[in-house]
């Protein structure tokens, strides 16, 4: 078989085992979802209410991460009344 013959051949089979675009786009969308190997309960040292979270499922979080904010309401009122209170003189 000369060179040519061989080279034309390996080309078609080689076309023939290649999917189509829209065949390797289908194969490459995944629709599942991927358990973690390890998981751990994140806690605040303080009760109240989650004002926003500031990570996206499967991001990697370390130590000393700010994970999430707390609504501060409350405590900001009672700031605003304690240093009122501390500026009366009487």
């Amino acid at each position: 078989m000369s060179i040519l013959r061989l080279c034309v051949l390996s080309c078609g089979v080689a076309l023939l085992l290649t999917p189509a675009a829209g065949e390797t786009q289908a194969r490459d969308e995944y629709d599942c979802l991927i358990e973690a190997r390890q998981s751990i309960d994140v806690r605040s040292p303080v009760e109240g209410i989650i004002e926003s979270v500031l990570v996206q499922r499967g991001d990697l979080v370390r130590k000393d991460n700010l994970v999430a904010t707390l609504s501060s309401g409350p405590e900001r009122a009672a700031l605003e009344l304690a240093l009122s209170r501390a500026r009366m003189v009487g």
